[in-house]
């Protein structure tokens, strides 16, 4: 009798231990997982017609990801500045940049080679380039995920103060930015000025400048149509505006977040080709009503144009890194 009542305490007991710890067990069960919050910043502030190539990114993760991963914008230059983002990844002040990676080559050095490609983001995942580019990220604790704009070869546009008729008129004329096209422009015996885009208004205004290098898409933004009349319609050089992440950060996602994002960047290389030459086909339209002339140079200079840019591109890059620049040429050119 003894021994049947120590058994039903025994089990009551238990019982008691089971449902007491029922509350807590679907208490844990039913609170979701913290999300996990990566900060990111762009080079352009946030109305710039260049991010409607970012934003599409961003929401689709989002939205994808379900509150598990939240891509958090942070802001543009006004909050890390467009040549300190590289760093600022690098470091973990911010986990994720869209960026132009001529705007970090002190962070990873040859990685300007990327505006010289003239293979579709897609051929240089195939072809090595990739591979090569994310390699060198990698080394400077950065993660390379792809092409933020996938623009092949026809990027930038010169918009200038003078008619020119040939590519060889460029001689002697002083363009500013100073980061686009430098040795092509110095090749055709024109002058690159390292120039902020906000100052290049006035710098045309007052003839100290005589145009810019710029994509044709923001050229409106910046005003430069009141100053500069004239538009050579014929592009040159690839865009490397780039997603990049912090490689620590990027090791320490879930493998399915990971695969989540990349999905959606490589999904937009493709994309952004059609929504910027929308984009570029309206601007041009304004310039156009504003009074801008477009210069066409005959087949034969358009074709030394673009070629004088292509080889003095390559011939300075190899030059500068006498070791890397063969590599990275044999995977990002045909």
């Amino acid at each position: 009798m003894k021994k049947k009542k120590l058994l039903t305490l025994l089990g009551s007991l238990c019982l008691i231990i089971v449902l007491a710890a029922l509350p807590f067990t679907a208490d844990s069960a039913a609170k979701p997982k913290k999300a996990i919050t990566l900060s990111v910043v762009t080079f352009v502030p946030e109305g710039n017609n260049l991010l409607s190539a970012f934003w599409p990114v961003l929401k689709r993760i989002n939205e994808r990801a379900g509150g598990e991963l939240i891509l958090k914008y942070k802001g543009g230059p006004e909050t890390i500045g467009m040549f300190d983002q590289g760093e600022a990844v690098q470091r973990g002040v911010v986990d994720i940049a869209w960026v132009p990676g001529t705007f970090y080559p002190g962070v990873v050095p040859g990685i300007e080679a990327l505006m010289f490609s003239n293979l579709t983001a897609t051929e240089q995942r195939a072809s090595g380039g990739y591979d090569a580019i994310l390699n060198l990220h990698k080394q400077k604790g950065l993660y390379y995920l792809g092409h933020g704009i996938a623009l092949i070869n026809d990027f930038f546009h010169i918009i200038l103060s003078k008619k020119v008729e040939r590519p060889q008129d460029l001689a002697g004329l002083r363009f500013g930015d100073g980061t686009i096209g430098v040795a092509g422009l110095k090749a055709l015996g024109a002058v690159p000025v390292v120039t902020a885009p906000p100052e290049i208004y006035t710098a045309i205004e007052r003839g100290v400048l005589d145009g810019t290098a710029f994509p044709v898409v923001g050229m409106v933004d910046w005003g430069w149509g009141e100053v500069a009349k004239y538009l050579i319609n014929h592009g040159f050089e690839s865009d490397d505006v780039l997603w990049t992440i912090n490689k620590d950060k990027w090791n320490s996602l879930p493998k399915h977040l990971q695969d989540l994002i990349m999905e959606e960047v490589i999904r937009m290389e493709t994309e952004s080709v059609g929504i910027y030459k929308q984009l570029e086909a309206k601007e041009k339209q304004i310039l156009q009503k504003a009074g801008i002339e477009f210069i066409e140079f005959s087949p034969a200079d358009a074709a030394f144009y673009n070629k004088t840019f292509a080889e003095a591109d390559w011939d300075l890059h190899i030059k500068r890194y006498p070791k890397l620049g063969p590599k990275l040429k044999k995977v990002l050119w045909k």
